[in-house]
């Protein structure tokens, strides 16, 4: 089994407690950090390229189960320290 194979099949991901207390989660509302956790799990297990999905609005809004308008005031509170490359929204991607 290639190594691509076993991540998309790796029944678990690593949470580090520390990371997810970093002020730029918790500056977060909870419902931000909740949506933020389901959009995490999303890229984690649902997608054929690993830790990346499609950036567009309405897909994530569909997929995250909320109304266009709500997702776009969660994503500026996900986002207010990260940014999008590439078409692609991913976990790890963040401004300097």
């Amino acid at each position: 089994m290639s190594k691509a194979e076993t991540w998309a099949k790796a029944p678990a991901v690593q949470f580090y407690f520390k990371d997810w207390l970093d002020h730029k989660v918790q500056r977060m509302s909870d419902a931000a950090q909740g949506v933020y956790m389901r959009l995490l799990a999303h890229i984690w297990t649902g997608t054929a390229n690993q830790y990346r999905i499609k950036d567009d609005n309405k897909t994530l809004s569909k997929t995250l189960g909320l109304s266009a308008r709500m997702w776009l005031k969660y994503r500026r509170e996900i986002q207010a320290d990260r940014k999008s490359r590439d078409g692609q929204a991913s976990a790890t991607t963040k401004t300097k």
